[in-house]
């Protein structure tokens, strides 16, 4: 699942669709149920994986589905949560070890 901001900004999406050649995209918000579609959106390829770089117009507190395509052939899809831009995120890391007796 990805994360993104409430921002008029760009901002990336990663993903590992079977395809980089993304043309299109549609962003479902599954609370609403409604559905807007991104047209020729920046496609980053990094090997595994692709960043796609574009203005989601999102909500703050809700999921989306995030449909990806080439032309009429069906990509795969990201599930996104929407947060409001300025609030503190944490990414945690452990050194716990593991232990086997």
């Amino acid at each position: 699942m990805n994360v993104l901001q409430v921002s008029a900004s760009p901002q990336q999406l990663k993903c590992a669709p079977r395809s980089s050649t993304i043309t299109h995209i549609i962003v479902i918000d599954e609370e609403a149920g409604t559905s807007a579609t991104i047209n020729a959106p920046t496609i980053n390829d990094f090997g595994y994986y692709v960043g796609i770089q574009a203005v989601y117009s999102l909500k703050a507190g809700r999921f989306y589905i995030v449909q990806l395509y080439n032309l009429t052939t069906f990509l795969g899809s990201e599930r996104v949560w929407c947060y409001k831009a300025g609030l503190q995120t944490d990414e945690h890391s452990s050194n716990n070890d593991f232990v086997m007796l």
